[in-house]
């Protein structure tokens, strides 16, 4: 006893010493795995991602280095990223998924076909109506095949059209000949999808065929722009409407999906 005594206080004193050297240590290692290693962060609930390394010339130990020498360095850095995050792609659907993606994607867009083909005679100042809009073909794509990513909800498909067809409307003041053309259709065209993808990812509603949809206004002729504002209700809510309520019906009709996620 009196000889281990003194070896088990010594002991003692020693342990939270270790201890703190080897939490220090698993840390360093931590911390060099994910500089080096591809990791994933989310930077926002629409499950974008980046590289989990990011360039830092302190940590890289290039702040002493002259302007050149952090170009290249910062470049090389750059060039590593193209070598992907190493994961795996994404497996196909089974056969059961995919058909009910191709029945719910037919079934929604007969149901816009049908009235766009009763809208033909009828005009609005001399241009004839229509339901349709393409880009509601990606729609029907991300709701029936892919129901639960974020940026098929109810709350994205339609504050993302909305949001961004009111842009394309603004836009519309400031290329139309009929008000005060000051910005070139050219510049109009590449200006509005990138404002409106820009707003839609600021407010939280993503949606990547409302900016297709935009494009469509801003790029189209009269029988789209005579619309105006009225493009917002007939044809853009009213296909977002037809489309989500038949999404809730087909979706959640099959055992393993639920539809939507959240409204």
């Amino acid at each position: 006893a009196a000889t281990l005594m003194p070896m088990a206080l010594e002991l003692h004193g020693i342990l939270p010493v270790f201890e703190e050297s080897t939490k220090a240590l698993a840390n360093e290692l931590v911390r060099q795995k994910f500089r080096r290693a591809p990791s994933m962060k989310r930077m926002s609930v629409f499950g974008v991602q980046r590289a989990g390394s990011v360039y830092d010339p302190q940590e890289q130990g290039a702040e002493n280095l002259s302007p050149e020498d952090k170009w290249k360095e910062w470049f090389s850095f750059y060039l590593t990223k193209f070598q992907g995050q190493g994961q795996k792609p994404q497996p196909g659907s089974d056969f059961k998924f995919s058909v009910f993606a191709a029945v719910g994607s037919f079934w929604v867009l007969a149901i816009i076909m049908a009235v766009d083909a009763d809208l033909k005679t009828r005009t609005w100042r001399e241009e004839s109506l229509f339901a349709l809009v393409g880009s509601f073909g990606a729609v029907a794509a991300l709701l029936f095949a892919a129901p639960q990513s974020p940026v098929s909800q109810p709350r994205n498909v339609v504050g993302g059209h909305m949001l961004s067809c009111a842009i394309a409307v603004c836009f519309d003041y400031i290329t139309s000949p009929d008000y005060f053309p000051i910005l070139p259709q050219w510049l109009a065209n590449a200006l509005v999808p990138a404002t409106a993808i820009t707003a839609m990812s600021a407010l939280g509603f993503t949606h990547p065929p409302a900016a297709a949809c935009a494009t469509v206004y801003i790029s189209g002729g009269p029988r789209l722009r005579n619309l105006h504002w009225r493009y917002l209700g007939f044809p853009v809510l009213f296909d977002c409407l037809v489309m989500i309520v038949n999404a809730v019906l087909i979706n959640n009709a099959i055992p393993s999906r639920q539809y939507p996620i959240f409204w």
